[in-house]
C-alpha cells in the first residue's frame, strides 16, 4: 500500500463510483460522506487529519475522567461536547 500511495499521483487509488453510490444514499445515518471528503483529492479520510487527532484527544480524555470518576458521566459529555465544538470551530476557521 505505501508503495502503490506514493506512486500514485493523488495518493491511495479511489472508486470514485464507490464514493459517490455512498453520497448518494438515503440510508441513515446522513452526511456519511464526510468521513471520506478529501479522499478523492488529497488520499486521506477525516480520520486522518489534525482536526481529528484533536477531536480524539477530547474524546480520550472523556472516556479517562469517566473511568477513573475524576467526573460524573454526565458532567464529562458535557465538557467534552463543549470541547469538541471549540476544536471543531477553531479547524472551520483555519480552513476558510
Amino acid at each position: 500500500q505505501l508503495l502503490q500511495a506514493e506512486t500514485v499521483v493523488s495518493g491511495f487509488p479511489i472508486m470514485k463510483s464507490a464514493l459517490d453510490k455512498v453520497s448518494e444514499s438515503t440510508s441513515k445515518p446522513l452526511g456519511k460522506d464526510a468521513f471520506y471528503k478529501g479522499i478523492d483529492e488529497f488520499g486521506a479520510t477525516i480520520l486522518e487529519n489534525p482536526c481529528s487527532t484533536d477531536v480524539n484527544g477530547v474524546i480520550n480524555n472523556m472516556t479517562v475522567e469517566i473511568r477513573t470518576k475524576e467526573k460524573t458521566v454526565e458532567a464529562a459529555i458535557a465538557d467534552a461536547h463543549k470541547d469538541l465544538q471549540q476544536t471543531l470551530d477553531y479547524f472551520y476557521e483555519q480552513a476558510n
